[in-house]
């Protein structure tokens, strides 16, 4: 097992995309079933194998947390490197399993983050779960610890610990377990009740954003396929996933998750053509691995764009082009990408181009994280004009949105919607969440009801606000439709979170009722105050 390219995306993944939705951190019960446990007080490796064979995997006094023996993991020379466990025969599909894992580093190590991850190699390819990781000292031991729920059969499964950010860190493992939760029974959606996208007709399209993964069991299928019109294929349009080398396109994904939004009649939303993130280096770069010309990267980037758009011609409706592209640490506002470092501005004017003459009839979107901020509106606004001066078709702006309970204000977002309805364009809301949380040191092991009620109210003034500008929100898209298929599970700690209208097993959560109060009951401005009527036939 050599390097994998996956790995040189990783720490972007976590970040910026969504994640693989069937894990989730979550505590341990006490009904648990103990299915492997290894404490390595035998004095053996017992059964752990390093993934680049030539790790050292020791068991050793000093690397215990419990008792006298831990596993002390030395030698490695590559990212991916780390002790492996094979699990195949111990997970069924369709159970849920906890795995939890102790790490610290040896004395005099400087912090690294450790992740725990699950290898699953199916007939066709192998997947690279992340399931959590941690912050790693030599001062203490750091528990890792995730649930995740197996939704395929695998020809092989192997839970492992790695290091990305270090080839050559050596650390410690103790105490490794893997439980099996109680069988809760089979999930079944809500029928009955009221389908969001029906509720939304002639208002605006209601959306999700999902990963293929969510396609594999009928519940996931049938509850996008109730409450969305509008869908977002996650991870499987971006550039390392259609074409991860010069000219070699992989479409088998992408079109996996367009065939099920047209057989389930929702329009797709494209993402995304040109970012920073998720685009493979080759693209930027020579043979020599010097920075390519101007003249190059346009090469590139038009045979992608008119390659990838043709191909959906007609499916997809709207496209992110361009996401991402604004960095108020600049004093120009413009993130200094390679996109950038190469070609100035100008490659967001060429991207438009591209996409406008791949598909004349798709709407074309800006996109972007944080535009309630002003400094960072003003700076996308600035930038739009310039673009709309020189007849770039550009059609609209997509706002992010994701928000906390905290943070930030409504008239913030409210003043971005307005701000940018006057230069003519759409606005989407491309990946709305609400983390319940202020700040990364927070942690909750179960969802607090007041919380609950604090989310359902945010949801509701935002959906408001939403309503209240139809002539320019046309669609309101999620970024996941239920709490168990949400980056903020991983990013930007590992820790549960409960963003989205759903609750792990599929069921309605306050926020999905108090966003249909809003057309249940209509939107109306607030009473003028301070006026005095006098008395008459008035």
């Amino acid at each position: 097992m050599k390097k994998r390219t996956f790995l040189k995306a990783l720490n972007f993944v976590l970040v910026l995309c969504l994640l693989v939705p069937v894990y989730w951190a979550a505590p341990a019960h006490a009904e648990n079933t103990l299915i492997q446990q290894s404490d390595f007080e035998d004095g053996t490796v017992q059964g752990w194998s390093g993934r680049g064979e030539v790790e050292v995997l020791t068991a050793k006094t000093d690397a215990a947390r419990s008792g006298t023996y831990g596993l002390e993991v030395s030698g490695r020379t590559k990212t991916w490197h780390g002790p492996s466990l094979d699990v195949t025969s111990q997970l069924e599909v369709g159970q849920t399993y906890v795995f939890i894992g102790w790490v610290k580093l040896p004395a005099g190590s400087s912090n690294a983050n450790i992740y725990m991850s699950l290898q699953r190699t199916l007939p066709s390819t192998i997947h690279y779960d992340n399931l959590t990781f941690g912050a790693v000292t030599a001062n203490g031991w750091v528990k890792l610890q995730a649930q995740y729920k197996l939704l395929e059969p695998a020809d092989q499964l192997s839970i492992y610990f790695e290091v990305p950010g270090s080839a050559t860190t050596s650390f410690y493992l103790d105490d490794f377990r893997l439980e099996k939760l109680p069988d809760l029974g089979p999930i079944v959606i809500e029928d009955a009740i009221p389908s969001l996208k029906d509720v939304f007709a002639n208002k605006f399209l209601i959306g999700s954003a999902f990963t293929n993964s969510e396609l594999l069991t009928a519940p996931d299928r049938q509850l996008l396929a109730k409450h969305f019109d509008s869908v977002t294929p996650g991870n499987v349009l971006k550039w390392d996933s259609t074409e991860p080398q010069e000219g070699v396109f992989n479409f088998a994904e992408a079109d996996t998750a367009v065939a099920f939004a047209t057989a389930n009649g929702q329009q797709v939303r494209g993402h995304t053509l040109v970012w920073h993130s998720q685009t493979p280096d080759w693209v930027f770069r020579d043979a020599s691995g010097n920075l390519v010309s101007k003249t190059v990267l346009y090469e590139r980037m038009k045979s992608h764009i008119k390659t990838v758009m043709e191909r959906y011609k007609g499916e997809i409706y709207a496209w992110d082009v361009v996401n991402e592209v604004i960095d108020t640490s600049q004093s120009d506002g413009m993130r200094r990408s390679l996109w950038y470092q190469i070609a100035g501005e100008e490659y967001i004017e060429k991207a438009f181009q591209f996409a406008h003459e791949a598909d004349p009839n798709a709407k074309l979107f800006i996109n972007d994280y944080n535009t309630h901020e002003p400094a960072k509106s003003q700076a996308q606004y600035n930038l739009i004009v310039r673009l709309q001066a020189k007849g770039v078709p550009i059609d609209g702006v997509g706002h992010q949105t994701h928000i906390s309970l905290y943070y930030p204000s409504l008239s913030e977002i409210e003043n971005s919607i307005i701000k940018f309805k006057a230069l003519g364009l759409e606005t989407h809301i491309t990946e709305l969440d609400i983390s319940v949380y202020s700040d990364n040191s927070q942690a909750y092991e179960t969802f607090p009801d007041n919380l609950k009620q604090r989310q359902a109210a945010l949801y509701k003034s935002l959906f408001e606000i939403f309503l209240r500008h139809t002539d320019t929100v046309t669609n309101v898209t999620l970024w996941g439709k239920d709490d168990s298929n949400t980056w903020l599970r991983t990013y930007p700690v590992a820790r549960n979170n409960w963003p989205l209208l759903f609750d792990e097993r599929l069921q309605s959560k306050p926020a999905y009722w108090s966003v249909l109060e809003t057309v249940a009951a209509p939107v109306v401005p607030a009473a003028p105050a301070n006026l005095n009527a006098a008395a008459g036939n008035g």
